[in-house]
């Protein structure tokens, strides 16, 4: 029988062993405080973290759910929930999960307690240097958050001020997903321009931030935003490419994955003369940094948009698109123009 009068519900993504360690240290704080406060008996309940779920590419959602339920296993969690793999989108109005994505959530769990036997070793992290290191730094920095809000009244009369902090990292997450610095596969990389919301979900999804004190915030949100003002629109990107192509395959990769975020099929062609005629609706130039002055020169003059893969060579008129820059900013100011 269950005996807790408490459960503390957590939410775990799929940063591996972080979250093992972040479960870890809970259980400790938990422990002690049962042990100095008297606080009741406790389980620790965890669900799938909303924040890293996507709309487009909903399948990727099976191997975040996956691994994220692997460390809550790992971590200690007595109760583990775990949603489908397109359980975000009655968020936005989907009427409901589907019977896929129900059976999938309920197999995962079956397959990592009765056959992977996750659960059969209480605290088998125990002893490794990486998460116990990790353990300890999460309850030290816990303690030292706690009695910082305990000193100004407590969570309660904090709750403003938390919110704002709670903005502040969202924000930072988003910022390394749109420079790069953090992959969201589907998202900011790899994007499958096959997918289309309305087919998928078969109802007409409403994207929006909604006004609360803490509302959900996925790093998708904004990426899926721009995505969407493309989805009717009839929009060709070109890459062209100048040059030994075999030596530029990394370059001709990035400029694909780059403007594919926005749903459409982007065409390689290679040049090797004067182009006088070229039909798209951007145009990404992509060659070795010595070779742009030649390929500018190559190109006839037109009021088609054009950027440059990389940023040691400028040109005026044309955006230069580059690791680490926020692609965000690009993408959203190219969307002002169709």
């Amino acid at each position: 029988a269950n005996t807790a009068s408490l459960v503390i519900e957590v939410a775990v993504d799929s940063l591996f062993f972080n979250n093992i360690a972040k479960l870890r240290a809970l259980r400790f704080l938990l422990e002690s405080l049962q042990e100095k406060c008297q606080i009741p008996n406790f389980e620790i309940m965890t669900r799938n973290s909303l924040r890293e779920q996507t709309l487009y590419d909903p399948w990727m959602n099976m191997l975040r759910n996956t691994t994220s339920a692997s460390a809550a296993f790992l971590g200690g969690a007595d109760i583990i929930s775990i949603d489908s793999y397109d359980h975000i989108a009655s968020y936005y109005g989907n009427s409901q999960e589907s019977d896929l994505g129900m059976r999938q959530a309920k197999n995962v769990f079956h397959v990592l307690n009765e056959e992977s036997y996750l659960s059969s070793v209480q605290d088998c992290s125990q002893g490794s240097y990486a998460i116990e290191s990790l353990t300890t730094e999460y309850i030290d920095l816990s303690f030292k958050h706690f009695r910082l809000l305990e000193k100004k009244g407590g969570i309660f009369a904090n709750l403003d001020s938390f919110s704002e902090d709670v903005k502040q990292i969202s924000a930072e997450r988003l910022t390394k997903v749109a420079n790069l610095k953090s992959t969201l596969a589907g998202i900011n990389n790899f994007a499958n321009t096959d997918d289309d919301l309305e087919d998928l979900f078969k109802t007409k999804l409403k994207l929006e931030l909604k006004d609360e004190l803490f509302p959900l915030r996925r790093n998708a949100f904004a990426f899926e935003q721009i995505r969407n003002t493309f989805t009717t629109k009839s929009f060709k990107p070109v890459v062209l490419t100048y040059g030994d192509e075999s030596k530029l395959s990394a370059r001709i990769m990035f400029c694909v994955n780059y403007f594919e975020v926005l749903g459409h099929k982007v065409e390689v062609k290679h040049i090797s003369g004067v182009t006088k005629d070229i039909t798209a609706s951007i145009i990404i130039l992509c060659a070795a940094d010595a070779d742009y002055a030649e390929l500018v020169s190559k190109l006839p003059k037109a009021n088609t948009p054009m950027f440059i893969a990389g940023n040691k060579y400028h040109q005026e008129g044309m955006t230069n698109i580059y690791l680490g820059q926020n692609m965000l900013s690009v993408l959203g100011g190219l969307s002002e123009l169709f």
